[in-house]
């Protein structure tokens, strides 16, 4: 995994993992990553990659999340890398951030990278 993906599947992850608004029992993965992953600290790619180590013990959901969640990384992959390169060099992985700077740079980021993110 390069620092793009890092920081991008961090992002996305913690967007669609840790959102405060959903119960625990709501959060795909949510019992894998209290179970193999506690000890794992956000940042780099590291959750992820925990999940996928442990993708042979996780439950359905979970791994139709981190299926999802693949598609997702090499659909914004491509078309937004240029973008975070130039926009966004300093911004660390984790908590929105990636995706945060992307979307305060609007209308200055490529128009397939805004097209990528509305998907």
């Amino acid at each position: 995994m390069n620092v793009f993906q890092a920081r991008l599947t961090g992002s996305l992850l913690f967007c669609l993992l840790a959102a405060p608004a959903l119960a625990a029992d709501e959060q795909p993965c949510f019992r894998e990553m209290a179970t193999f992953c506690h000890d794992v600290r956000w940042g780099g790619g590291k959750m992820i990659d925990c999940l996928f180590a442990h993708q042979d013990q996780a439950s359905p959901a979970c791994n139709g999340f981190l299926a999802t969640m693949s598609e997702k990384v090499k659909e914004v992959n491509r078309p937004c890398q240029d973008d975070i390169e130039i926009f966004c060099p300093d911004i660390k992985a984790g908590h929105g951030s990636l995706i945060k700077c992307l979307q305060d740079n609007g209308t200055e980021i490529s128009v397939e990278c805004q097209e990528s993110m509305r998907r």
